[in-house]
């Protein structure tokens, strides 16, 4: 193993007992220990932070003192190579002035966000014969900063009740993850290497959590369902299905409305989007490791603006494919027929826009981006599952909006519907309510049904 370290990263070693040394860490995953980098031992995160247990670098690999600064490595980097390409980012966190981190919370097979806090645990592998921590993978810790940073940039996300929202908040942590790993140049020179060229397959980068996922497969002895590899990957043939039309939970190789199995649709259509642009570069010319640079940037920027610009909406991975393709017409057209064609295979973008009349694009922003409402105002007592939250107050997405660019042309189109947000919102309470999941992701307060946490 050491020679398959010094082949991609030089001649470097983890460093033990030197406090003033570089801060080192896994940039991917404990299943790939080889894959280190490092950051200066003074680095500072970008946004307020206290890592539980931090005291520097230099400490024995396995230590509580060494899973602190591998975990403040971790968070360090993914803020340096995420937020400067935030345009407008708000520097602050969505709800606490200084972000707690624990990289050993407790025993348990979880890791969370709770907007004070990034809590990460532990559980023993009956196969491996040792405790697995979830702060040891980079994959699962960028996540996690994935649902912090985007709280950040869309904190109207929050509390919404929609089987898409939800999945974009897992699929963007999968999507930072990757795309920080992708700024280590060591790291594109591996997976070319590993895949042969051919980025579609499972990769080293595509596959998140793999250590996680193991543990997970042993714990079940197999038989939950579970992919033992990883616990998803980018690299997938998921299609779009409406949740609503999908069953509330499946095992690994089957889609459903969950929102971290859901979630796979969107990341494998980004990841998609991220290859053809990489070989289409590669075809014109460009060198594999440039082409992958080139793709990397431009599909992480198309998303993070869309993601910081797109309505309100059920139908958020339309939106999303909208608002991308346009993002790509205001950069000249250059990357439209790639990203249109990964998007209509996917089953992602609808076909609304080719049906407007000229009358449609008068009407901007007719709605409020959310409406509060009772279940209790809209259905009847026995629709719901779970009594106690028939009278509550809950958020569901109510934005109507149709955009025109530059030339007068609608380049994005999205409508709502009341009563089905509505009855989309009763769905995802009932779908909560079944898998037992409502204590321990929202609190009942002031009458109100309000998010707590979201968790990996």
């Amino acid at each position: 193993m050491w020679g398959l370290f010094k082949k991609v990263f030089g001649n470097k070693k983890l460093i033990s007992g030197n406090p003033t040394a570089p801060i080192q860490f896994w940039v991917n995953d404990p299943s790939v220990p080889e894959l280190v980098k490092e950051i200066p031992a003074n680095s500072l995160p970008s946004l307020p932070m206290v890592v539980d247990g931090y005291s520097g670098s230099g400490h024995k690999i396995g230590t509580p003192e060494w899973r602190a600064a591998n975990c403040y490595g971790i968070l360090v980097n993914t803020m340096d190579n995420i937020i400067p390409k935030i345009k407008k980012f708000p520097n602050k966190w969505a709800a606490t002035k200084q972000l707690s981190v624990y990289p050993v919370a407790g025993k348990d097979l979880n890791a969370f966000y709770d907007r004070r806090s990034l809590k990460f645990f532990y559980e023993f592998d009956p196969v491996a014969k040792k405790n697995i921590y979830s702060s040891d993978s980079a994959d699962i810790v960028s996540h996690e900063l994935g649902h912090a940073l985007l709280d950040s940039i869309r904190p109207d996300f929050w509390n919404v009740q929609s089987y898409e929202i939800w999945a974009l908040h897992e699929s963007f942590g999968d999507i930072v993850a990757i795309t920080s790993v992708l700024e280590n140049e060591n790291v594109i020179k591996y997976i070319i290497k590993e895949t042969k060229g051919d980025l579609l397959k499972s990769n080293t980068v595509s596959r998140l959590a793999e250590q996680f996922a193991k543990i997970l497969f042993n714990l079940t002895k197999g038989k939950g369902g579970y992919n033992p590899h990883s616990l998803r990957d980018a690299a997938n043939e998921f299609y779009y299905v409406s949740p609503d039309k999908l069953k509330n939970d499946a095992p690994d190789n089957v889609l459903s409305r969950e929102c971290h199995n859901f979630s796979r649709v969107w990341t494998g259509a980004w990841y998609e989007c991220l290859v053809e642009i990489y070989n289409d570069s590669v075809k014109n010319g460009s060198s594999p490791v440039q082409a992958l640079i080139f793709a990397r940037n431009i599909t992480f920027h198309y998303f993070i603006t869309a993601v910081c610009q797109v309505p309100m909406t059920n139908k958020l991975f339309d939106a999303l494919a909208q608002k991308m393709i346009a993002i790509d017409a205001d950069n000249g057209s250059k990357l439209s027929a790639i990203l249109t064609k990964v998007f209509i295979k996917r089953n992602i973008l609808s076909t609304d826009i080719k049906s407007l009349s000229s009358n449609d694009i008068f009407i901007l922003n007719s709605e409020e981006p959310t409406k509060k409402i009772k279940i209790s105002d809209h259905f009847e007592r026995s629709l719901i599952l779970n009594q106690k939250l028939y009278d509550l107050e809950i958020e569901i997405p109510s934005e109507n909006r149709v955009e025109v660019n530059k030339d007068g042309i609608v380049s994005l189109c999205v409508r709502s519907d009341f009563q089905e947000n509505a009855k989309i919102a009763l769905m995802c309470l009932n779908t909560l309510s079944t898998e037992n999941l409502i204590d321990s992701l929202f609190v009942i307060k002031d009458n109100k049904l309000t998010r707590q946490k979201f968790i990996n």
